[in-house]
């Protein structure tokens, strides 16, 4: 069975982290609406939805630099594709069989695999973001610890996650299904380990996975990435 379900614990942090990130959001917002209302921002809603279409979404300006501009879109696509995992995490803590509505059978399993090569995607944003901060040094990038810290935070959501899935298919306790490469290749790296350590790996994975992705959500608003 799987002994990570615990619902006083996964309650915890999540009214610990939203009453945090209420309390912040609340003191970002107050200046904003004692402000004076800006009528020309209404002036214009379809090419405000256009323009949060281009730059936005298609993070068009980003390609003015290719190479660290994809290594952003690799980062920002992930964000918006594992925030589907993100939910199931959370709701497995209360529930190990939880799955969000409308994501199981054949439509779970085809959002495995994307999100199997979106995680790749990810790991070589961050990869190469922190190569150009600690090896190419272009001298326009800021090298403040902030920055690198964050791309290892994600870097540990993404390996949190995987561990947590490849110690849990070498348990016989994810569901039946062909497992995307990346996913198969972790879980054969770990395949060794004698099933003990893997529940101990698997249930330690899920924790981390979801104390970082909440305590992201903290600290999103102090820092630059609040655009995120």
């Amino acid at each position: 069975t799987r002994r990570f379900v615990n619902p006083i614990a996964i309650s915890l942090l999540l009214v610990a982290s939203l009453a945090s990130f209420a309390w912040v959001m609340w003191h970002r917002l107050h200046p904003l609406l004692k402000a004076k209302p800006d009528a020309s921002r209404l002036a214009d809603i379809p090419g405000a939805i256009g323009n949060l279409a281009v730059y936005g979404f298609a993070q068009k300006r980003m390609l003015d630099d290719p190479i660290p501009g994809l290594l952003h879109i690799f980062i920002f696509v992930g964000f918006l594709v594992v925030g589907a995992r993100t939910m199931t995490m959370i709701g497995m803590g209360f529930s190990e069989e939880f799955v969000l509505p409308g994501m199981g059978g054949k439509v779970g399993t085809g959002y495995s695999w994307l999100k199997d090569f979106v995680n790749a995607l990810i790991l070589l944003g961050t990869t190469g973001n922190l190569y150009r901060r600690f090896v190419s040094k272009p001298q326009r990038l800021s090298l403040k610890a902030e920055g690198w810290l964050i791309l290892i935070w994600i870097s540990m959501l993404v390996v949190s996650d995987l561990a947590f899935d490849a110690a849990w298919v070498n348990l016989g306790l994810a569901p039946e299904m062909s497992h995307p490469p990346l996913l198969a290749a972790v879980a054969r790296a770990l395949a060794p380990l004698d099933d003990g350590v893997q529940h101990v790996l698997g249930t330690g994975a899920y924790w981390l996975h979801v104390s970082l992705i909440l305590s992201f959500l903290v600290y999103l608003p102090h820092g630059k990435h609040f655009h995120v």
